[in-house]
């Protein structure tokens, strides 16, 4: 199963795992955010909680509804934000 390890992961086995059905953005989402909250990384300041993803995963629920996600390059793909980037709402450390 493309989740069972989401460390290392590229881009395309995210979006393969998406494609054969294989796993959800909801459930891939789900199981990497276990995996950080469970092993802390000191690299990661900051991890956001499962009610600001799930908030986010709606988002995108409903951003994709008319919208094939094949034609969508990272859909379902998270990504990391530098801590000295300002992201709306969120804890600036530079």
């Amino acid at each position: 199963m493309v989740c069972e390890n989401v460390y290392g992961q590229t881009i395309n086995e995210w979006l393969e795992g998406y494609r054969s059905g294989a796993t959800t953005p909801g459930k891939a989402i789900a199981d990497l955010h276990d995996q950080l909250t469970q092993q802390p990384d000191p690299a990661w300041i900051l991890v956001f909680d499962w009610p600001t993803i799930a908030e986010q995963l709606q988002q995108l629920a409903h951003r994709c509804q008319n919208v094939d996600a094949e034609s969508l390059p990272l859909y379902g793909v998270p990504f990391a934000i530098k801590d000295n980037i300002d992201y709306a709402g969120q804890v600036t450390t530079a």
